[in-house]
């Protein structure tokens, strides 16, 4: 317990999440446990002095056989508690691929735009969002802040408009990123039928996003384009 916990404080010190920082003090608090019962094991069989254990070499077979079932038990017991824990990941900043998860979200964006989007590809593009995302497009909408149902309200406004267009085409031109922050901009150009009067629709848009990241997914949506 003592290693957990100072392997658990040095790592809330390096700025590591809480979960993660317990996933790594567990994680390394049970391999050196590991390695001193094996230690253990092998040294009374080998007739091995442990100092620091008190051991003598002297010890009799009995007692060599009944400490070697205590001390599997318990290897027997560490091994099945750490496999009820997901394997422990050292950092999200460190593993997240921002060019992959720019490309895959542009993509499943692009999707729901195109003339044929259906509401499997409309699912796929909210599979990178946050529950609680929130969103950001003035002047139509001025508040960024999450919110609960923040992507059961834009499913509901996406749903309402899918499959307006019937021509789309998007390109990717220019990104940024670093520290759970992902800015992308991109040129569109569009026609279709407004749901709301059966006008037509064309225009040629700028577009420019900043994407905040938590936990992988996409927290916080600012859109700016005219």
């Amino acid at each position: 317990m003592a290693i957990t916990a100072v392997l658990f404080i040095v790592e809330l010190l390096k700025q590591h999440s809480v979960q993660q920082s317990l996933m790594f003090a567990v994680t390394w608090a049970f391999i050196t446990t590991a390695i001193f019962v094996g230690s253990r094991l092998y040294q009374p069989r080998k007739g091995i002095e442990c100092a620091l254990c008190n051991d003598t070499p002297e010890t009799n077979d009995n007692n060599i056989k009944k400490h070697g079932v205590k001390m599997k038990v318990w290897l027997s017991m560490l091994v099945s508690f750490m496999l009820l824990l997901p394997f422990p990941a050292r950092s999200a900043e460190q593993e997240f691929n921002y060019d992959d998860f720019i490309n895959n979200y542009f993509a499943a964006w692009v999707n729901v735009q195109n003339p044929k989007a259906s509401t499997d590809d409309l699912e796929h593009y909210l599979s990178f969002l946050t529950d609680d995302v929130g969103y950001q497009h003035l002047p139509y909408s001025t508040d960024d802040s999450r919110q609960e149902d923040g992507k059961k309200g834009l499913r509901k406004g996406m749903t309402y408009y899918l499959g307006i267009h019937t021509e789309y085409s998007a390109k990717l031109t220019n990104t940024a990123y670093g520290h759970n922050v992902i800015m992308i901009e991109f040129d569109t150009q569009a026609k279709g039928v407004h749901p709301d009067n059966g006008q037509l629709m064309t225009f040629n848009h700028h577009s420019f996003e900043v994407l905040e990241i938590d936990n992988g997914k996409v927290s916080v949506i600012r859109h700016y384009s005219k």
